[in-house]
């Protein structure tokens, strides 16, 4: 599985942003390829060290089959439209894609009954 994630940096008002991104946004992208999305509030855990990664806000990730899949989807007219409709979101964007790999310690544990 991989995904693509989205950085949104420097929003003015964070809750008409998420506002804004499930009216308008999600369901754009849930006309592609997507088969989940996690939305991220992120809160910094200590104020004073907090801001080392300047203004991120939310952190927004649409989950795909493949990169090929990933691929597909930014070429097709869903896609174009909701790369389009993501320009006029409030804030800063920026886009990544990652694979993710879930390790866990509970896997090792004596008293795991995986």
């Amino acid at each position: 599985m991989v995904k693509t994630f989205n950085i949104i940096r420097k929003v003015d008002d964070p809750n008409s942003f998420e506002a804004y991104f499930i009216e308008n946004i999600l369901p754009l992208i849930f006309k592609t390829a997507s088969l989940q999305v996690k939305i991220t509030k992120v809160i910094p855990l200590s104020r004073t060290k907090g801001q080392t990664i300047e203004g991120i806000q939310f952190i927004i990730e649409s989950y795909y089959d493949s990169l090929e899949v990933i691929d597909q989807t930014v070429h097709s007219k869903a896609g174009q439209k909701l790369m389009e409709k993501s320009a006029t979101m409030p804030g800063e964007l920026s886009v990544f894609i990652g694979q993710e790999k879930f390790i866990s310690s509970l896997a090792d544990s004596p008293d795991s009954t995986g």
